[in-house]
């Protein structure tokens, strides 16, 4: 099923219809998403309707449309988000804003349907990049590659080839640091669809080590200033090169 197309989500609601037999529908997950990687500037306008009609707008769609067996049933909503819509990262932007607008969408249709006896719950995976395909390189270097053709004469000349070359090796090095199994996630949407009284939230860490950095960086964020938290993201980007038109420029290049 396509979530980007109406006509293809109500053909599954026909289906689930036809199977259910006159009853309602205990569960939906809302588990759709695809990731881009790329700086606000860079980034097309077309990449970013592109993420949203999947990530957020798919959501919206899917629910809709399966919303009134879940009324019937008095059952339960799952939308899945993520880690990076309590906590933004450069360079995703296209990404973290639909994770954003999906707890917001996700906070919001949870209020909406106490009255009707419906819960919805929210599952913020951590970093499970490796064990999901959004770390996928090949697909990765695609997007990046056709990025760079489309940019213009001024943004090339702005950010400079070496620049983005150094997000995409930047990328591939951090795929062995995150973690390389699902289940956990999966545990935990069990779970929650089951419970007799769900959370509200269940934020999942993931990662190759005994921490998850993002989820570190999500809780630092609730309690430290932003201008702080902007810095721990820049000293991981310390190793980058400048974008060209920044190591040309003597005071631009002095505040770093």
């Amino acid at each position: 099923m396509d979530v980007r197309k109406s006509e293809e989500i109500a053909e599954c609601v026909h289906y689930v219809q036809s199977q259910l037999k006159g009853k309602g529908l205990w569960g939906l997950v809302n588990n759709a998403g695809l990731n881009f990687f790329g700086a606000v500037e860079t980034t097309s306008m077309e990449q970013y309707e592109r993420i949203a009609d999947i990530n957020q707008l798919g959501m919206v769609r899917v629910t809709k449309q399966f919303l009134p067996l879940i009324r019937k049933s008095k059952g339960r909503i799952m939308n899945v988000t993520s880690i990076k819509g309590l906590v933004s990262e450069p360079m995703n932007a296209a990404y973290c804003m639909t994770k954003y607008a999906t707890e917001a969408f996700s906070d919001i249709l949870r209020m909406e349907m106490k009255q009707f006896g419906v819960s919805v719950v929210i599952v913020e995976p951590g970093d499970y990049g490796g064990a999901t395909g959004c770390l996928e390189m090949e697909r990765i270097k695609g997007d990046i590659s056709a990025m760079w053709d489309e940019m213009t004469d001024e943004l090339r000349a702005t950010y400079g080839k070496a620049y983005l070359d150094a997000h995409t090796a930047c990328i591939e090095k951090a795929i062995p640091t995150t973690a390389q199994c699902i289940d956990p996630v999966v545990e935990t949407m069990v779970d929650a669809l089951y419970a007799l009284q769900p959370r509200t939230r269940y934020l999942v860490p993931g990662g190759a080590s005994w921490y998850d950095v993002h989820v570190l960086r999500a809780r630092l964020a609730r309690v430290l200033p932003s201008f702080i938290v902007d810095a721990l993201w820049m000293h991981d980007l310390r190793a980058w090169p400048l974008p060209e038109a920044v190591s040309q420029d003597d005071t631009l290049n002095s505040h770093h």
